[in-house]
This record gives C-alpha cells, structure tokens and sequence, in this order.
C-alpha cells in the first residue's frame, strides 16, 4: 500500500488525513456461532462467551472418532429469496454458504449506508468460500428438483460463483474477485480489496468470506492433528492441543479514507496497512507454519502503514490452540516487535477462537470484525480458556500479554491501534494494521422539517422496520434527526411498499414513528412504481412566512427570486428580492408570485423531480411557460408587469421568443395539451393567464399532480417529496449542511427454510412440484402451462399474470421449462420464447399460434 519508510513515522491523530493512503472501514456484518449480528456479537465477545456448541460424542462404522463440538450458525439453512428475486427451487439450489454470504453483503450495505443501485461510484467485491458438499447433496437427491441439470448445481454450489452472485443481485459493477488461501482467505480478500481502492478500481470494496456446511460437517479426531480432542480451543495455554472447527461469514465494506471523510460516512476503524506474503520452501512441510515468514508479514504491514510497532497496543491473533502453531506465532510477532522496542507486556494479545472455533476461509474476518469493534469501544475482550502460559511462549520478557478478563483499552495519547492475524495451512500469511478513527464533528441543521423514507419488499417487513428503527432511536436519543434522515434517504435500498415520516426538528421523532403522529406518518396503499408527474402552477399570492423560510433555507429558491428582482424595473426589486407579499403594488405581488412559483420548481428540480407536463393559471401560466423552456425568465418578469393591460401583454408576447416546450403544456379546464403553434400564439397564452386549473388533471389523469405556488404549511419541500417518494418517484437526495451517516437498523428478512436434505424417502414430499410432462384431461391449455410455470420455479401458487423473471426465473431455468412445454404440445419452441412470452398468459397465446401453424389450411 505504501513505499517503505520510516516505521517510526506514524498519523498523527485518529482517522486524520495525513496519510492519503488510509483506508476507512464504513461498514460490517456477521453472521458466527452465537450470534446473527454485530450487536450479539460483541456482546457474546466483551461477555467472555464460548459459543461452540457441543453435542454427545460419535462414531462411525469404522469407529472413526468425531470432536463433539463445533461452532454452529443458527438456522443457516434460512433465507428470504423473494428479497433477491429468487424463486424456491432456485433458492434450494443455492447452496445455504453462498446465500449467508450474500445476505452478510447485503447487510454489510445497509450498515454503511451505500446502496450500489444509487451510488455513483464504482462497488466491488471481493471473497471466499469453503469446500461444502452441498454439490454432492444436490446430486444424490435429483429427485427431489424438477430437472436440475449439473451445470444449474455447479452455479448454485461452487466456490468460483458466490462472490460473482452477490455482485448480480446487488447490483455492484466494480470487480467480483474470487480469492482462497484457506485460513487466510479473508484477510486476503481485505488485503486485496485495499489494493483494489488505491489503485482505482473501484470506489468502494466489500471483502469478506463464508463458511458454512449443510449438512453440519464432523470433525475427525487424530492424534497429533489440529482439532483439540475435548472440544476447546486453548489458545496460547498449556493445555492446549488443537483448535474446534466452526462456521461463520462477514463481511466489510471499505473505501478510500479521503473519499469517506469527504462523503460523511461512518468510519468505524482505519485500516493503516496490509501485507501478505507466503513462508516459501524453508519450513518442515508444506502445511507447516514459519517463524521468518510470518514476522516479515507484520514488520512488512508496520512499514506500510507507517508506525512504530510499540504503538500498537493489541495484536488479534490468529491463535488456533495447537501446541506447534501458538510458539511459532508468538516468537515471529515478538521478532517483529523488537525491531523498535525492547519493552515488554506493553501489547494485548488474543485469538476469537477460543469463542467461536476456527470459521476456516471466514477466520481473518471474525478477528478483523473483533478488532474494529475493539478500537470502537474501548474495549479489548478477553481471550477464553487462558490459565497457563504454553511453557514454549515467554510472555514474561516479550511484549505480550494475554488477555484473560474485560480490558478498558486506555492510551497515552497515541490513537488505538490493533494488529490482525490470519495464516493459511500451505503458507499464506497476512497481517493487518488497525487505527481508532476520530468521532466525527457534529453538524449544525438549518431546515426545520425531516423526512425520513423507509421502503420494503412486503407490508408485514415494512411494519418491521419501523419497529426496529423506533427502538433504535429510543435507545439512542442523542443521534442527530438531521443525520438519521440523511442516511435512510441515500443509504437503503428503495423497494416498493413504502412509507415516510415528517418530523420537526425538537420534536419527539417516536411520537411520529409509533403512529401517534397522525398523517405525518403516511404509508402506501400499496407496491409502487414510477408515475409521470404534472406540476400545477398556481396564481395565488404565496404566504409570507412560506417564502421567508425558503429564502433562508433554500439556495435554488433563492436564486428564483434574485434572477426575478434583477429582471425588474429597478423600483421594484428590493421588494421582490424579499418577496414582499403585503403591499399595495399589484405588480410587485405578481412578481413575487412568478419567483416563488418558479422558485418552488426548482427547489424540486434540484431533487431530481422534472414534471412530464404542467399547467397554471394566471401567473402560474407563466412559471408553467417557463419551467417547460418555453419561456425565458426575464421574458415572463416583463409580462407579469403589464397583466393588467391586455393590449401591452399582447404586445410583449408577441414579441418574445418562443421556444418549442420540453415538456407538455397542457391548457383549459378540459386538460388539452397545446400544440406547438397554440404555443406560438399570444392568444392562447392570454387565455391561459385567465383559466381555471384543468379539471381533468386534478381528477382522472394518471399523472401525479404536484401543486406548485399553492399555500404550504411548514413542511414543504419535504411533505411534497415525501408524498412523490411514496408514489415511486427517484428523489435526488440533498443533505441539510455537512451531514454524517450513521449505522441504523438493517433489513429484516423474512426468511423461510429452503434446503435440500442429505438423507429422505424415496417418495416426494406432499409440497414438492409435478414433472410429469403431459397435460392432464382436466386442465385447459392456460391452466397447463401455468402449472408447468409454477413447478419449474417451486412456486405452486403462480399465476397466469406472473412474469417469470419477476419471480426469479433466468435463461438458464428457462431451458427447462420450454423443454416441457415442447414435449406437452409439441411444437416448436426456440431458446428466445421466454422473453417473447415471459407470462403463462403470453406463453398459451404463443403456444395456440404454433399450433395454427401446424395445423393444414
């Protein structure tokens, strides 16, 4: 990451600028024995908890002898498809390791406030997974998958394919890396992530891995071997003799610590350096570990990130128990920390291993994750089952020290610093630097109404957000409303049942979320899509207070009203400028009227709101003029001088330059659009000038009226975007000032079980789809081919209106489906008649064509 310098050299305060090279740790998630998330996690960590779970000792026929205990994930065989837009049968397909790592990514996301669908830059990701042998389990029960083909469980299983399927259902268009260097896999995967951010590859990375089998995997005692024979990871302890097997995933998303400070994200830690290497041929095996090779790991880590090794202040270990592994780490750290101190027991140490077992590939980023989380709260938690020191590690004179209780990490002014170790069995070896970041400043807010949008795929988890996020709060009172607003509007990803919360600054925000806020909690009646949009220009003298509060809050507002005054005779301006409402001058109120009704569109336009049409009356004729790029600016001010002079108006306009509109003006009470010589023609506008609004619009129309110049109360522009938003209107999200992001409740998932059983009868289950390929005597075409839909998905209840790839069908599953369709009515259909009738509805129509077609004339 950096040129060698001077390891003495070093940041100078937490999360600073100084070195452009530093990378910012923005967001997190886990998933690991004893725990579904980050939360539990420390908890579990700062609680001193071992989470293996252990179970009656087994053998097999040959009296193999299996560990009675392992680190288990609860219910890893869970999964919400419809969130990914996946059908059943693909979701069972899918082995449960890739599916833990996609959610882990997805919530990762959510943790850092970065949606890839709506982020500008470039998001990739980089991970790996372990050896499972789902595979082998889709193979041997084919019975239970209608059709499945082995080129379908090879993507659903193999380890080349996870990170490139997080990347397609995330929507993520930087880099999908595939990386295995066992043990160290994910530690690597942050190396290389980093790499990725300095060189530009990308703007944003996740890294991380997953390991988890399905079935649960047994691990085989040998004597001698690394698996501890009682089931407890020991960690640098006398007694210990081998490490636990577990399973596990995480997840971190990184970014360029210049570019985070910039963008206001929470940065969570810094990640100073990073080094990999490999031990080479000089050990006693290929799977033995190096003393040389991981102490030039860490000096090399030191070097690139600048820092005097006595300034960090833990290492996390990679600590796997073994009574060969535990001296060589301890004697290579101690060689590589004597290099700018002598001083001893100045360093914590400790292995997550002992908590959780050995997660394999995810190893490196359950101690990474520990670290960060450490640096956050001032706390290093205690290494387990720690009593005596192993007699080949000098602790006594070396810099080390074993963490055995709760530890408040207190500094001498020096930034927190943790070092992470990961080594993979074949000599991968790396290391990773960790800084404390600074606490960002606390921005000031000028508006004085926030809105904060959630969204989800179903009514039942929208009402689950809102129920975590009122909890959330509760518990957090302190956190800026302004900040909280800031990250749901740019950091989630937008779905289709939505609903969005106005609340005022000082205000209880509960009061608003638990429903007691009446309509300023305001949902969806349903799932929503994008609806055009009509801005209504009103000719209504606007209220005093509504126009002082955006003159002072909104800059495209203000602007409105500049370019109004200094389009003016001069008399009038500072009136106008101020938009002075109480006078006598009917001109300076018409003036006022244009500025604020342009004003308030460009407010909205600044939003990402450009109308499909507009309409006015009166001065609102005008703004509407203007705001479709019929009209200058300066050319409808003159106008709105003379509207009490037909003949003058006339006259200007007549006059003027008129451009073809860029969007419909529709005209009169029978909602008409104007044509382009209507547009043209000073007549049709004085006519304009003096209608009503278009009944029609305000009625019938499709179009989503958004009133502009109308009397607001104090929640505009926020009560209008809110109520665009909840239609399905794309908001270009402006902050409020210098806004920080702040970590908010994820998603939660509603997950069912899809799996496919290692051991079961012969017979299928009662719930398992049809295959057979004929057309039963009772159906219609119609109700064939829907059913055929409906089994080749594993969803019994598909309807003809369905589209097949709204509901997680693909190309691939597609063959499978048109083969039984051509076998049921024989008749020809090519690889292309999927896109051409994705519906059951559309595929009956095509299939009643082809068969005309066969039929003699």
């Amino acid at each position: 990451m950096h040129e060698p310098v001077d390891p003495a050299d070093h940041l100078t305060k937490p999360g600073g600028t100084a070195d452009d090279n530093a990378i910012a740790v923005i967001g997190m998630a886990c998933r690991l024995p004893g725990a579904r998330n980050l939360e539990e996690y420390w908890a579990n960590l700062v609680g001193g908890v071992d989470s293996v779970t252990r179970f009656p000792e087994q053998t097999t026929e040959g009296q193999d002898r299996y560990i009675p205990a392992r680190g288990l994930l609860a219910d890893p065989e869970w999964f919400d498809a419809e969130y990914f837009g996946l059908s059943p049968r693909e979701a069972r397909l899918i082995s449960p390791q890739h599916r833990v790592f996609l959610e882990c990514a997805t919530e990762a996301l959510d943790h850092a406030g970065c949606d890839p669908y709506r982020y500008e830059g470039s998001v990739g990701v980089y991970g790996g997974g372990s050896q499972t042998g789902y595979g082998e389990v889709l193979r041997a029960q084919r019975h239970q998958l209608s059709g499945v083909t082995e080129w379908e469980i090879l993507l659903g299983s193999g380890q080349d394919f996870m990170v490139s399927r997080t990347a397609y259902k995330l929507g993520m268009t930087g880099p999908a890396v595939n990386v295995q260097s066992a043990c160290a896999t994910s530690l690597v995967a942050v190396h290389t992530a980093a790499q990725a951010l300095l060189a530009g590859d990308c703007d944003v990375a996740l890294a991380g891995a997953a390991s988890v089998h399905y079935p649960e995997k047994h691990s085989p005692y040998t004597a001698g071997g690394i698996i501890a024979q009682d089931g407890i990871c020991r960690a640098f302890d006398a007694l210990a003799n081998g490490t636990v097997g577990g399973d596990g995933a995480g997840v971190v998303v990184l970014k360029r610590l210049s570019d985070a400070l910039v963008d206001g994200d929470a940065v969570h830690a810094v990640v100073l350096g990073t080094a990999v290497n490999n031990d080479g041929s000089v050990r006693a095996g290929f799977t033995a570990p190096s003393v040389d090779g991981q102490a030039e790991v860490v000096r090399a880590a030191h070097r690139v990130s600048r820092i005097a090794s006595h300034t960090v202040g833990y290492v996390e270990a990679h600590g796997t128990g073994t009574p060969l592994g535990d001296p060589i780490e301890i004697e290579a750290l101690t060689r590589a920390f004597l290099d700018s101190t002598d001083n001893s027991g100045f360093c914590s140490i400790g292995s997550v291993k002992t908590n959780i077992g050995h997660t394999d590939v995810a190893a490196g980023i359950a101690g990474f994750i520990k670290s960060v989380l450490s640096l956050k709260h001032g706390i290093i938690p205690p290494s387990l089952h720690f009593d005596t020191p192993n007699p080949h590690i000098d602790f006594e004179s070396g810099p080390f020290r074993v963490v055995t209780s709760e530890l408040e990490w207190k500094t001498d002014g020096t930034p927190r610093r943790a070092g992470v170790s990961s080594f993979g069995i074949g000599g991968t070896n790396a290391h990773v630097v960790l800084e404390e970041a600074a606490r960002p400043e606390p921005a000031d807010a000028s508006r004085t109404v926030h809105l904060l949008p959630l969204s989800a795929r179903t009514p039942a988890a929208l009402d689950s957000l809102t129920r975590d996020l009122t909890e959330h709060l509760r518990g957090c009172p302190e956190e800026s409303l302004a900040d909280i607003a800031w990250s749901l509007q740019t950091g989630r990803r937008e779905m289709p049942w939505r609903r969005y919360a106005l609340v005022r600054s000082g205000e209880v925000h509960l009061t608003v979320l638990d429903r007691a806020g009446g309509d300023r909690l305001v949902s969806s009646p349903g799932a929503v899509g994008p609806t055009p949009v009509t801005f209504a220009f009103s000719g209504r003298t606007p209220g005093k207070q509504t126009v002082a509060r955006l003159l002072s809050n909104e800059p495209a507002f203000r602007g409105a009203f500049d370019e109004v005054a200094d389009a003016t005779t001069s008399t009038l301006r500072s009136a106008v400028r101020t938009g002075s409402t109480e006078t006598t001058d009917a001109r300076v109120t018409a003036l006022v009227t244009l500025a604020n009704n342009v004003g308030e569109a460009r407010v909205l336009a600044e939003r990402g709101l450009e109308p499909a049409s507009v309409t006015g009356y009166g001065v609102g004729a005008l703004a509407a003029g203007v705001v479709a790029g019929t009209l200058r600016l300066a050319d409808a001010c003159a106008l709105t001088e003379h509207l009490d002079d037909a003949s003058r108006l006339e006259e200007k306009l007549g006059l003027t330059l008129l451009s073809p509109p860029t969007v419909d003006i529709v005209q009169g009470p029978d909602g008409r659009t104007m044509s382009a010589a209507e547009v043209r023609c000073a007549c049709s506008w004085t006519a304009l000038l003096g209608s009503e609004p278009p009944k029609h619009l305000l009625g019938e129309s499709d179009s989503r009226i958004v009133g502009i110049g109308e009397p607001h109360d104090e929640d505009f522009p926020e009560s209008t975007l809110g109520e665009l938003w909840l239609g399905g209107a794309h908001i270009r999200w402006t902050p409020d000032g210098a806004r920080n992001k702040v970590p908010l409740p994820l998603y939660p998932f509603e997950r069912q079980r899809y799996i496919v059983e290692a051991e079961t009868t012969a017979e299928p289950e009662p719930d398992q789809p049809r295959t057979d390929t004929q057309a039963h005597p009772d159906e219609d075409t119609l109700t064939t081919v829907t059913r055929v839909y409906g089994e080749t998905l594993g969803m019994p209840g598909f309807a003809a209106e369905h589209d097949f790839f709204d509901h997680g069908g693909d190309s691939l599953i597609s063959i499978d489906l048109l083969e039984r369709l051509r076998e049921i009515y024989r008749v020809e259909l090519d690889s292309l008649a999927i896109f051409d009738a994705p519906t059951p509805a559309a595929m009956t129509r095509l299939i009643g064509d082809r068969i005309g077609e066969k039929e003699p004339s």
